[in-house]
């Protein structure tokens, strides 16, 4: 029972990130879901636990950093929080932090050991919230294509491809979500 305040949490920040009306919005609601998994991970009484916790709330961090210097440039360039297509030079920095938050190959180190180091109630949780989010922010937010090409649709089309070459070698049922 202790992981229930934090699910609830987790659901919460996840809803408001979705529902979210301007960049603020978006990026309290992306340090909801950090902290609250941070709590939904295993706990400091073992090492694998400490590890898994420390390398999700780093990358978590890092991604969050490039998202509030992607917000501040974007609101000097456009002078708005509102939840559009950001500046194009505010989107250099997005693209790695969505990237980080989407688990896209090859920045998806985080997430292979999240969700199987999680508890099975919690994982189903994590999986729902903790990486939709990245890809949902993405759509709404990324115009990112410079000579026309598509850079996040092909990131995010590679990723499906690997996902699924590891799916197909994975006898874990946990490590598959």
């Amino acid at each position: 029972y202790r992981s229930v305040p934090p699910a609830i949490v987790h659901l919460v920040g996840g809803l408001l990130a979705l529902f979210a009306a301007d960049l603020i919005s978006l990026l309290v609601a992306w340090e909801i879901l950090a902290f609250s998994a941070f709590f939904l991970l295993p706990g400091a009484s073992s090492t694998v636990g400490k590890s898994v916790r420390m390398r999700y709330i780093t990358v978590q961090i890092i991604a969050t950093v490039l998202f509030f210097i992607a917000l501040v440039i974007h609101v000097g360039r456009a002078d708005s929080v509102e939840l559009t297509a950001l500046h194009p030079m505010a989107q250099t920095f997005m693209l790695p932090a969505l990237l980080i938050k989407a688990a896209v190959f090859p920045l998806h180190f985080w997430l292979t050991y999240a969700y199987p180091a999680a508890s099975p109630r919690v994982t189903p949780l994590l999986s729902v919230f903790a990486t939709k989010v990245g890809v949902v922010s993405a759509a709404r937010l990324l115009r990112f294509a410079p000579a026309g090409f598509p850079v996040v649709a092909w990131l995010g089309a590679i990723s499906a491809v690997v996902a699924v070459v590891f799916a197909l070698k994975q006898h874990n049922g946990r490590r598959l979500l």
